[in-house]
């Protein structure tokens, strides 16, 4: 109660100037951390670990010119693949093909991994794990921002932002600007 009679005091003390910064983070800190959290691929198993994890690279995404060395590499054994997702190409790791089926049920594939025994997945559950698996890497960010670089409809995203909000993984606001419009969800 003590904090809370203060945080109503604070408010009727403090300008809006002030306030409306109150949670507002660093351009500079932001632009590091996220930086800091892209990962620091140096062969094809570190690649691998990234395609399990954020389970669609898109090539949009202007990547190292290693990594395309590196997924040749896999290709090639088969353990990864490549889809044509809305004109762009998405890397995808073969033990995740089923979750990228889920999500994106027009996709090309173009380069087919080996085949790997999967379960069927829902969509919702789908677009939540490729969610799930880019907000460690992005920084603050908005729905129409992560729809845009996922190529998942904004409902299918913003279901899946609110789904990890209400597990405690995230959390949603204005980091970047007291303007910020949309709303920012960050890890």
């Amino acid at each position: 109660e003590d904090r809370r009679a203060r945080a109503v005091t604070m408010r009727r003390v403090l300008p809006d100037s002030v306030l409306s910064e109150v949670g507002m983070l660093d351009a500079a800190a932001i632009n590091e951390v996220v930086e800091q959290s892209w990962p620091d691929i140096r062969t094809a198993d570190e690649l691998h670990d990234t395609l399990l994890s954020v389970i669609v690279m898109p090539e949009s995404l202007n990547l190292p010119k290693s990594w395309y060395e590196f997924l040749e590499e896999l290709l090639l054994q088969g353990r990864a693949g490549i889809a044509s997702i809305d004109g762009i190409k998405m890397w995808f790791a073969a033990e995740r093909l089923s979750i990228m089926n889920g999500a994106y049920h027009g996709a090309e594939i173009l380069r087919n991994p080996a085949a790997v025994e999967q379960s069927q997945i829902s969509e919702e559950d789908a677009c939540w794990t490729i969610v799930r698996g880019w907000m460690p890497y992005t920084g603050p960010i908005s729905v129409p921002n992560l729809s845009a670089r996922l190529k998942l409809p904004a409902d299918k995203i913003e279901a899946a932002l609110l789904r990890l909000e209400s597990s405690g993984a995230i959390l949603r606001g204005k980091f970047t600007s007291p303007n910020a419009n949309p709303i920012e969800w960050c890890d």
